[in-house]
């Protein structure tokens, strides 16, 4: 008998002992919040911002999230109308299908006004909503299928643009979309791009008025697509369309402003 328990003993123990020799993973197991919900804390030793978000942006597993606070976002303010409480950059950690599929980390930038923000990743950019927020938590929510509205950034943006672009002679037929400071002609592509910069501060490819103006150039090559023409980067192809001309680059400037009115 006294052997049996011993053994019975034994076994606990080394059970124990496995338990214990995996326990970062099996608190984040225990720990990861519901679905497309991101809980980080602050980390005493150098201020930053560490935790897990649920499965999100198509990822069927916890992803780790680490952040830090700062000043300004590296893309650019979002909105010109109200200043952010909130702002972050971040890295989400882990394989996550919709931002690349790739193991690694995927860049994030997040922006909250009051409860209600914004987080921009390379697929696009999202609505999101504290939930909790704290000296030391915050708990938000990212609605992954919700893009958020052109802001009047947005429209000055392409406004400018159009001020950017307004000659034949600035206008760059040959788009690789690589920009540079000191340009001297531009594509639409590099026209948003230096647009973004001068109102802004910062340039995102997903900032909601380009999506603005891919949408319009879906809709306008619509029946070129329907006899097989392929369109890999629209707003490239587009410019660089030798039957395009600058009225029709103009108009569509004019029509992407026209529709991010309030």
């Amino acid at each position: 008998m006294t052997l049996r328990a011993f053994s019975w003993t034994a076994s606990g123990i080394a059970i124990l002992l496995a338990v214990a020799g995996q326990p970062v993973r099996a608190q984040q197991i225990a720990s990861a919040p519901p679905p497309a919900q991101c809980e980080i804390s602050l980390q005493a030793i150098d201020q930053s911002w560490k935790g897990l978000c649920g499965p999100v942006f198509a990822n069927k597993d916890a992803t780790t999230l680490s952040a830090r606070k700062v000043v300004s976002l590296p893309s650019g303010a979002g909105r010109g109308d109200a200043a952010p409480t909130l702002m972050l950059v971040a890295e989400l950690g882990g394989k996550v299908a919709e931002l690349g599929g790739q193991s690694g980390t995927s860049q994030l930038e997040l922006e909250f006004y009051g409860k209600d923000g914004v987080i921009r990743t390379e697929i696009g950019w999202r609505l999101v909503s504290m939930i909790n927020a704290s000296a030391t938590t915050l708990r938000f929510r990212v609605a992954e299928d919700i893009e958020p509205q052109p802001t009047d950034l947005d429209r000055r943006i392409v406004e400018r643009a159009a001020g950017i672009l307004a000659t034949e002679t600035v206008w760059d037929r040959a788009d690789d979309r690589q920009c540079a400071p000191d340009d001297k002609s531009w594509s639409m592509y590099c026209a948003i791009h230096r647009a973004s910069l001068e109102v802004t501060g910062g340039f995102h490819h997903r900032r909601p008025c380009l999506q603005v103006v891919r949408a319009i150039l879906w809709e306008r090559v619509a029946d070129e697509r329907k006899k097989g023409r392929k369109y890999p980067h629209i707003m490239m192809d587009y410019n660089n369309d030798t039957a395009i001309r600058l009225a029709d680059v103009q108009s569509l400037f004019t029509e992407a402003a026209a529709r991010m009115k309030r």
